[in-house]
């Protein structure tokens, strides 16, 4: 079978090598955190019912997926509802998969990790891994030949039910794996921050894109690129500040070491999550292998931006857990990368495709959310 890829578009510098302007963030992050924890101590107010702080992150997070909901069509979604079953099987799925494979390393993490350590990962995975998937999916996912239409719907669907999947999971699973860092408090918050800055924004971006943007109109106009633009400098913004959090513990002799557990958990969660998505997806028997391969994206990418957030909020109490979503943005990237890279090559590509397809892994980190 062959897989049609799409010719790559000229993305802009700052979309072509973002995984380097992530990695850089993390530097400054690291080395000089003190800009990025001004800014997370600027009090823009509180949540109404939770009564937990706002501070600029929660806005910048409310602007990447107003992105998002600018980037889907609602001519387009009207498509979905042909393949429920698919759409179920991604969303149960992206976080059936994640939370198995996390509930098995906490028990492994019980043998290997400190208590300091296992704790921080413990409230910081549970956070990941109760995210919906990240858009980058979709990225992917077009990289692979599938109909990106299906894993969009998976994302989209996904982000506007976590106000309830997410708190939830975070409820049941906390007794579970034995933390106590996600109490009663941190789910009303999570439940607020989720609804007020990342399902709303998401419907405002779908309706201001069917407002602007005749249905008809395929061509991307000038305004949604720089909407993307922005996009990406307030996810390095987000991802700076965040990571101000926890990363200068790396730099720390007192806890560098519980630091580089955590992150080593964290990429053996992501791993496990990849190979986890992968058997799942290789058992799709009766489809084809494009659309196992998104199976795979859609279930083991997650939206790191809402869970940096909701580490750097809901679980302060536990600072190095802020590490997990950060070395797990990094994490997913590059196990996509290398998915991309070896297991589409066991299918027929055409061979003038190839010095295209090599640029994938620039060209889909376009999101880390």
């Amino acid at each position: 079978m062959k897989l049609e890829l799409p010719p790559p578009s000229a993305p802009s510098p700052l979309r072509r090598y973002l995984i380097w302007w992530l990695l850089l963030a993390y530097a400054l992050a690291a080395g000089l955190p003190q800009v990025g924890d001004a800014l997370r101590r600027v009090s823009l107010g509180q949540l109404p019912f939770s009564g937990s702080d706002v501070n600029p992150t929660h806005w910048l997070l409310a602007w990447l997926l107003f992105s998002v909901g600018l980037s889907t069509r609602l001519s387009e979604t009207r498509q979905l509802w042909r393949h429920p079953r698919l759409l179920a099987r991604g969303l149960a799925g992206g976080w059936l998969v994640p939370l198995a494979c996390f509930g098995l390393l906490a028990v492994i993490g019980r043998v290997t990790l400190s208590e300091q350590a296992l704790s921080a990962f413990l409230a910081g995975g549970l956070l990941v891994v109760a995210m919906p998937p990240a858009n980058s999916a979709s990225v992917w996912s077009e990289l692979s030949g599938a109909e990106v239409i299906r894993t969009v719907g998976v994302i989209v669907l996904g982000t506007l039910l976590c106000p309830f999947i997410t708190p939830l999971l975070l409820s049941l699973f906390a007794p579970l794996v034995g933390t106590t860092a996600v109490g009663p408090a941190a789910m009303r918050s999570s439940l607020e921050t989720l609804g007020l800055f990342v399902v709303l924004p998401v419907l405002g971006g779908m309706v201001t894109r069917a407002w602007l943007q005749p249905a008809g109109e395929a061509a991307t106009p000038g305004w949604l690129r720089m909407v993307h633009g922005s996009s990406i400098i307030a996810l390095l913004v987000l991802n700076y500040s965040n990571g101000a959090v926890a990363l200068p513990k790396l730099v720390q002799n007192g806890v560098s070491l519980t630091a580089a557990e955590v992150a080593s958990a964290t990429c053996l969660l992501c791993g496990f999550v990849f190979i986890g998505g992968l058997y799942v997806g290789r058992r799709m028997r009766q489809e084809p292998p494009a659309e196992q391969l998104s199976f795979v994206y859609v279930t083991s990418m997650k939206n790191t931006g809402a869970a940096l957030v909701l580490a750097s909020t809901v679980v302060a109490n536990e600072p190095l857990a802020a590490l997990v979503p950060v070395f797990y943005t990094v994490a997913q990237h590059l196990a996509a990368a290398v998915l991309d890279r070896s297991v589409i090559r066991e299918v027929e590509i055409d061979p003038p495709v190839e010095s295209e397809h090599s640029m994938s892994f620039a060209q889909a980190t376009t999101s880390s959310y």
